[in-house]
């Protein structure tokens, strides 16, 4: 039986494209070409899994080259847990996002599933949810542009003023300078809020709509 290198998956709001992590390179890009050329990819939302998988520059560049020939096909996300990979896919990436002060900022597309880690020494912006199970390990500031119900910690790298920010926030762990946070029973879960931490201090601010 032969093994497919690229593998079609259906999700909410698109398709996942999930990468095998032994194939060669050349076939995963063959097969990619392939299917990409059929007219079911003309237009739509598509979400990369590259798994454990180490990409170069040149690697990830042929793949940014063959997702150019689809003009109206929307990549909403990349997946990838070798960090190195995660900073070539980073590039590549549209800089069209909300400002969020920054220090080597690292933009993650997509939401962090269960049993999936992600670190970054400086602060991450996450254009998704952290689901039950996922965990993050921030050195600077926290975003995220979606839900925060996983592991958190946040600011092992920052100075003394630590914020995290999310559109619902109601993390398992939420962990700041080292400081567990219990977040208010009053606090709903189901609205924006950010949580700041200055000078061994913790308060809650919720965000309102202009």
């Amino acid at each position: 039986m032969v093994m497919e290198a690229v593998k079609l998956k259906g999700m909410k709001g698109g398709i996942r494209v999930v990468i095998d992590e032994e194939a060669s390179w050349e076939k995963v890009i063959d097969e990619l070409r392939e299917k990409l050329g059929s007219s079911f990819f003309n237009e739509g939302k598509i979400f990369i899994d590259l798994g454990r998988r180490k990409l170069t520059r040149e690697d990830y560049k042929l793949v940014d080259e063959l997702l150019s020939r689809k003009p109206f096909l929307k990549l909403i996300g990349v997946e990838a847990f070798d960090p190195s990979t995660r900073a070539v896919v980073r590039d590549f990436l549209p800089q069209v996002l909300p400002q969020v002060p920054s220090r080597n900022s690292l933009f993650h597309f997509g939401t962090l599933r269960s049993g999936v880690s992600l670190e970054h020494e400086g602060d991450l912006v996450i254009i998704g949810d952290v689901n039950p199970g996922a965990e993050v390990y921030v050195g600077g500031n926290l975003a995220v542009f979606g839900a925060l119900r996983g592991s958190a910690y946040v600011g092992i790298n920052s100075g003394d003023e630590v914020f995290v920010v999310a559109l619902k926030l109601s993390p398992s762990i939420l962990v700041i300078k080292n400081k567990v946070v219990s977040l208010p029973s009053s606090l709903s879960g189901d609205r924006p809020f950010m949580v700041t931490f200055s000078r061994d201090k913790v308060d809650f601010h919720p965000i309102r709509g202009g």
